[in-house]
C-alpha cells in the first residue's frame, strides 16, 4: 500500500530533522570543550587570570596616562606662564620705547618753539628798525622836497628885514618898488616849484568860469548883456601842473530887471 504526503507535512518533517541534528552537534561541541578543559586545567586558569588581570592593567595604564597628562598640563601651564611673562616684558619694553620716542619728539618741538620765538623777536626788532629808518628817510625826503622853497623864503625874509630898517625914510615910490620886488620874488619861488599863476584880463570882456573862478561878490546890473561878466579880480588863481589849487577870486555882474519893467508887466 502506498501513502502520499502532501508538501506541507513533508517540509515539517525535514525541518524537525535538521533541528535535531543541530542539537546533537552543539552537545558534541560542549562535550569536547569540557574534555579539553579537563585535559588542560592550567590553560583555563591562565585564561581566567588574564581576564582578571586585564582590568587591573588597564586601570594602571589609565592612572599612568593620567599622571602623564597632568604632568604635560603642568608643563603647558608653566610654559604659558613663561610666555605671558615674556609678553608682559615685551609690552613694557614697547611702552618704554614709546615714552622715549615721545620725549624725543617733545624735545624737538621745544627746540623749534624756542627758535620760532627767537625768530619772531628778531623779525620784530628788524621791523621796528626798518620802520624807524623809513620814517627818517621820509622825513628827510620831505625836507629835500621843500628845501628849495624854504631857502627861498629864508632869503625873502632876510631881504624884508633889511629893507624894513630904512622903510620909514623911503619915498612912496621906493616903498612901492620894494613891495613889488617882494611880489616878484615870491612869484619866482612858486614858478620854480611848478606853480602857475593866472589872472583874467577883464578888459577883454571875460565872463566867469566856475572851474577857474570863485565868485566872491555879485553886482546887480540892469543890462542883460553884462550878466556873468567879470567886473573885478580880487586875487589871482594858482595851478599846479594844470590842476587848480586855488581858484581866482572875482566880482561878477548879475542881471536884474528894473522895477519899472516889473511894474509894467
Amino acid at each position: 500500500m502506498k501513502f502520499f504526503w502532501n508538501s506541507d507535512e513533508k517540509g515539517k518533517s525535514e525541518g524537525k530533522r535538521e533541528s535535531e541534528e543541530k542539537d546533537e552537534l552543539e552537545k558534541t561541541d560542549n562535550s569536547e570543550e569540557e574534555m579539553k578543559l579537563e585535559n588542560e586545567p592550567g590553560q583555563a586558569e591562565e585564561i581566567k587570570s588574564d581576564e582578571v588581570d586585564k582590568p587591573v592593567e588597564e586601570k594602571v595604564e589609565k592612572e599612568e596616562n593620567g599622571e602623564e597628562l597632568e604632568s604635560e598640563t603642568a608643563e603647558q601651564e608653566e610654559a604659558d606662564k613663561n610666555d605671558d611673562s615674556k609678553n608682559d616684558e615685551n609690552k613694557l619694553e614697547k611702552i618704554l620705547r614709546n615714552i622715549e620716542d615721545i620725549d624725543g619728539k617733545v624735545e624737538v618741538l621745544n627746540d623749534l618753539f624756542l627758535k620760532k620765538i627767537q625768530s619772531i623777536e628778531f623779525e620784530k626788532k628788524t621791523t621796528d628798525r626798518l620802520y624807524k629808518e623809513l620814517q627818517e628817510y621820509k622825513n628827510d625826503m620831505y625836507f629835500q622836497l621843500i628845501k628849495p622853497v624854504v631857502m627861498s623864503l629864508v632869503s625873502l625874509r632876510e631881504s624884508m628885514k633889511k629893507n624894513l630898517k630904512s622903510f620909514g625914510v623911503m619915498s612912496e615910490e621906493e616903498k612901492s618898488e620894494i613891495l613889488q620886488s617882494y611880489i616878484e620874488e615870491v612869484e619866482i619861488i612858486l614858478e620854480n616849484n611848478d606853480i602857475e599863476i593866472y589872472e583874467t584880463n577883464i578888459e577883454n570882456d571875460s565872463y566867469v568860469d566856475v572851474k577857474k573862478q570863485k565868485i566872491i561878490k555879485k553886482i546887480e546890473t540892469p543890462y542883460e548883456q553884462l550878466h556873468g561878466k567879470i567886473e573885478n579880480v580880487l586875487s589871482s588863481g594858482y595851478k599846479y601842473k594844470d590842476k587848480i589849487i586855488s581858484p581866482e577870486k572875482v566880482e561878477v555882474n548879475i542881471y536884474k530887471k528894473p522895477e519899472e519893467d516889473l511894474k509894467g508887466e
